[in-house]
């Protein structure tokens, strides 16, 4: 069976674990946690076009052949094992310019991304929730805000301001998170229309959570589990300033997709 690719990307803390279990539902398609495709593709072709590989290429005429060739290769192993028709892959930056550039150049000329997004202090506040659950004490800018000591936030807001700025729009859908747990059906629907998956009937009542990814190896537990009954979890957290404003900043720069 041919296997059709499509790419989850955006900000941590937006939904993307509950949206793979609900797209689960539909024996056609596999989804699951965060994947390691992108940094393998990533890695992969920053070694054929910069690193030793390069000049065995160029000598042997193989560039950029063998690279274009190899990368897209590493869907199909990726997920060898998986024989479900469409495949969601997740990864925070697959919506920045260079891995857009690696997917259209090897993987899909015409991706479809969806791009999820929040309100980046709601995003600070629920990480800083699991880290209290967890018996964690940290000071938000420095854990969350500051690009030096953890990229992954400060990395996923430009990855999702280059999606903005592509001139190819038609390659993402922007969701929201709000509008993703307020209104399930229609999100997901939209989802389906912009990847061009036939219709199916989702049940959203009671979401099964799957266990889509192995906590433990984060440390943290409860980072990536569910409510079987979707809705908003409010936390009760006050930002410092500092934060707060950075928050506000970050968010000013993806505001258009919120």
């Amino acid at each position: 069976m041919n296997k059709q690719f499509f790419f989850i990307a955006g900000l941590p803390r937006t939904g993307s674990t509950l949206l793979a279990n609900i797209l689960l539902q539909n024996s056609d398609v596999h989804a699951e946690g965060s994947s390691a495709l992108c940094s393998l593709a990533w890695s992969v072709s920053q070694e054929c076009a910069h690193g030793q590989t390069v000049e065995t290429l160029l000598a042997s005429r193989r560039f950029p052949d063998t690279m274009i060739d190899v990368v897209s290769s590493l869907p199909s192993i990726y997920y060898r094992a998986q024989h479900k028709k469409y495949i969601f892959d997740k990864n925070r930056k697959w919506c920045s310019l260079e891995n857009m550039k690696i997917i259209r150049q090897s993987l899909n000329p015409d991706p479809k991304v969806v791009v999820l997004v929040r309100e980046v202090d709601e995003v600070v506040k629920s990480l800083m929730h699991i880290d209290i659950e967890n018996g964690k004490g940290c000071d938000p800018y420095d854990t969350y805000l500051s690009r030096e000591n953890n990229p992954l936030l400060i990395d996923s807001v430009l990855s999702v301001r280059d999606a903005l700025r592509d001139e190819k729009k038609e390659s993402y859908l922007f969701v929201s998170y709000d509008k993703l747990v307020e209104d399930t059906k229609e999100q997901v629907a939209r989802i389906y229309d912009f990847c061009g998956i036939p219709a199916f009937a989702h049940q959203f009542d009671e979401v099964a959570d799957n266990n889509l990814e192995e906590d433990s190896v984060h440390g943290l537990q409860g980072l990536h589990s569910i409510r079987s009954v979707v809705s908003k979890r409010e936390v009760d957290i006050t930002l410092d300033k500092r934060s707060q404003m950075k928050c506000d900043e970050l968010s000013d720069l993806i505001r258009e997709a919120l």
